[in-house]
């Protein structure tokens, strides 16, 4: 794992720690102390993976959304509670949602009806949703970028 994070592109790099996170493998202090320690070849790389990693990531998707997120200059902040609603994947700027959908949590009857329910409510609060899939954040990631900065341009719904 330490030699793929100093090899990887530093998108691949963080999923792969932030994969580590979430199965519990290793502690954010152990990711710390690794980069801390690490020499030679790959380790500033190491140490950038480091860096982005985030225990509240809760999936790939939603570390390459929050990577790409770091290219724009936004405020943004990850697993925002919003009445109403519940839990939103990244609320940038305070008024726009995104949310990043792997088919497996998206794939039946009742999350249909339920992601509904969730942007029909963040409609009505005003906040705007953009949701993106897995094809678009592995094979489309400039066009869906382009997308979010086109939107923050715009700003927020006028009240």
């Amino acid at each position: 794992m330490r030699d793929c994070a100093r090899t990887f592109p530093v998108l691949h790099g963080v999923v792969l720690l932030d994969e580590v996170i979430r199965a519990e493998l290793l502690g954010m202090p152990d990711l710390q102390a690794m980069a801390d320690s690490a020499t030679g070849p790959g380790s500033t790389a190491l140490r950038r993976a480091v860096g982005y990693v985030d225990a509240l990531s809760g999936s790939r998707l939603e570390t390459t959304m929050r990577l790409m997120l770091e290219l724009l200059s936004v405020s943004y902040e990850t697993q925002v509670w919003i009445e109403g609603v519940g839990p939103v994947d990244f609320l940038v700027n305070g008024w726009l949602v995104l949310e990043p959908d792997g088919f497996a949590f998206h794939s039946n009857r009742e999350h249909y009806r339920r992601d509904r329910r969730r942007g029909n409510t963040l409609a009505v609060c005003r906040f705007v949703q953009l949701r993106f899939t897995y094809e678009d954040l592995t094979f489309h990631r400039a066009a869906s970028l382009r997308q979010i900065a086109r939107v923050v341009e715009m700003g927020p719904p006028r009240h």
